[in-house]
């Protein structure tokens, strides 16, 4: 599930990105002096970063989705423990982004 998840995404990625760079190729021939040369590696460690956050991201969140009632616990400790799957994803999510915004304000 994972995969086809992951992958369904990183098409979707890498379609937009494709049309970036189109957009980039056609702004570059128009108005040389006010793109950047930079922006096809800018492009090329967005699409990277985005698909490894993602990929961390989506692992947390199939966990969840894929978990079994397990029977021998009461609903109290099914609950705790769906509780501590959501928190992790939360965690992951919330870290991740703030790498992201992070790194990406330094390379910018």
């Amino acid at each position: 599930m994972l995969k086809k998840i992951y992958y369904k995404y990183l098409q979707s990625l890498l379609i937009f990105s494709i049309l970036v760079t189109i957009i980039y190729i056609v702004l570059r021939q128009f108005v040389s002096d006010l793109v950047s040369q930079n922006v096809p590696f800018l492009i090329l460690i967005f699409v990277l970063v985005t698909a490894i956050s993602h990929y961390i991201v989506t692992k947390t969140d199939v966990e969840r989705i894929e978990r079994k009632p397990n029977p021998e616990l009461s609903k109290d400790q099914q609950m705790k423990e769906i509780a501590a799957i959501e928190r992790k994803f939360i965690t992951r999510y919330m870290g991740i982004t703030t790498v992201k915004m992070l790194s990406y304000q330094l390379l910018i």
